[in-house]
């Protein structure tokens, strides 16, 4: 073979794993859902010990300090994940937990600040009946693709984290909402990305014009029982959305 062609090859070599039951030692399967009770359990556990942080604090002051002035009446989260499947790993499926803790956040902020109810959605394909159960308990509604996407407006909050699909390209298309908490677009960042999410959920040219009219406000990094280091909030410097706009 010379040098090169092994690029060229259609031809890999690849194995399948499996996560194996603790007691018997035999593989589970992909799909099998966790029951309500003990995922309803965690997630409240991790709901209280999240909302008790200082990150949850801080967070709270950002948005009361810098985005009361606008007109929001909704939530929206777009990929933060499942997290009732066995195959999922307890880090992953907690992490995934947390974030929609943080839409919870969002959410009764916003109730607080408007007085009155305010929708919260969530859109992920990941979810199952367990995980949409525990969401519907804890005040977030799940919504299809594209319903999600249809509800993104300049009145909206919205959260994606380390998706993988294009959210930010979507979201710069389609809309200027009041409040963003997604990865911190930076030309340094872009450059030192890596994994599924950069690649599938890139800052592209379309998103860095449009962060050029938020202002951003760190809230996480360094912080304990921050599992989104690169995490931000961005708020959108007018009251009145600018509508999109790449000339």
């Amino acid at each position: 073979m010379k040098n090169g062609d092994a690029i060229l090859s259609p031809v890999s070599i690849v194995h399948r794993g499996y996560l194996l039951d603790v007691d018997t030692d035999e593989p589970l399967p992909a799909d099998e859902v966790v029951d309500h009770g003990p995922v309803s359990l965690v997630y409240r556990a991790k709901s209280y010990e999240w909302k008790s942080t200082s990150i949850c604090r801080k967070l709270k002051a950002i948005l009361s300090a810098s985005a009361h002035s606008h007109d929001i009446n909704k939530v929206i989260g777009f990929g933060l994940g499942g997290f009732s499947r066995r195959m999922i790993p307890y880090k992953s499926a907690t992490r995934a937990m947390t974030q929609h803790v943080l839409l919870r956040v969002l959410k009764d902020w916003l109730q607080k600040k408007t007085g009155g109810k305010s929708p919260c959605y969530a859109q992920d394909p990941a979810y199952n009946s367990t995980d949409t159960q525990v969401l519907q308990e804890n005040g977030i509604e799940v919504i299809d693709d594209p319903c999600g996407w249809l509800e993104v407006d300049e009145q909206s909050m919205v959260v994606s984290i380390a998706a993988t699909v294009p959210v930010k390209e979507i979201i710069a298309d389609i809309a200027r909402p009041a409040v963003i908490i997604w990865d911190r677009v930076s030309f340094e960042d872009a450059i030192g990305m890596t994994g599924e999410s950069a690649r599938l959920d890139p800052n592209s040219y379309r998103v860095f014009k449009m962060m050029e009219e938020y202002d951003m406000f760190e809230f996480g990094a360094g912080e304990d029982l921050c599992p989104w280091g690169s995490i931000v909030v961005y708020i959108r410097k007018s009251k009145t959305a600018v509508p999109p706009n790449f000339k």
